[in-house]
């Protein structure tokens, strides 16, 4: 998110707040192909609910299959983009 985010000159310096605001944007610009927001702030809140409260995750109604579709896709336009040299 951070790569596609930077290609289009938005800043997010690794904040997860700024990166679902950027995917919003994203979207909204019609980089994105759909509104990733919810699935990164629910990817890194159910993160730390896994690693400090020791609870299974809240997709809210997603399965992983999903989610890993949704991640694909993300990954997909990265490469697209290009990498740093």
């Amino acid at each position: 998110m951070a790569h596609i985010a930077s290609a289009q000159g938005i800043d997010v310096r690794n904040n997860h707040f700024r990166r679902a605001s950027a995917a919003k944007r994203l979207f909204e610009m019609d980089v994105l192909p759909e509104d990733f927001a919810d699935l990164l702030l629910r990817l890194n809140n159910e993160r730390k609910h896994a690693v400090y409260d020791g609870r299974s995750p809240d997709l809210r109604g997603r399965t992983w299959e999903e989610v890993l579709d949704q991640l694909t896709v993300l990954v997909e336009l990265a490469v697209k983009v290009g990498g740093p040299d």
